[in-house]
C-alpha cells in the first residue's frame, strides 16, 4: 500500500452513522426556504450547474455559494457535538 493510499483510506461508515448524518442533513434542509432548498438539492442531487440553478430557481449564484458554505459549517458543528 502506498503512502497516498494510507493517508486517504478511511473506514466505511456503518449504517447507524449514515442514518445520523442523513438525519442531520434533513434537519438542516428543512430549515431552508423552499427556493433555497430546491437550489441546494438541484446542485447536490441533480448535479446542475450554478448558472442553471440561478436561471431555474431564481437563486443568485452568490447566495447559493453562501448557502452551501453555511450548510457545510452547520453540518460540521452538529457532527462535532455527536
Amino acid at each position: 500500500m502506498s503512502v497516498a493510499e494510507r493517508n486517504f483510506r478511511s473506514p466505511e461508515p456503518d449504517s447507524k452513522t449514515l442514518a445520523k448524518h442523513r438525519q442531520i442533513m434533513i434537519e438542516i434542509l428543512e430549515r431552508l426556504s423552499e427556493p433555497d432548498r430546491q437550489a441546494v438539492l438541484s446542485f447536490y442531487i441533480d448535479r446542475k450547474t450554478e448558472t442553471a440553478i440561478e436561471a431555474e430557481c431564481g437563486v443568485p449564484i452568490d447566495h447559493l455559494r453562501s448557502l452551501r458554505r453555511s450548510m457545510r459549517a452547520e453540518f460540521s458543528r452538529r457532527l462535532a457535538r455527536c
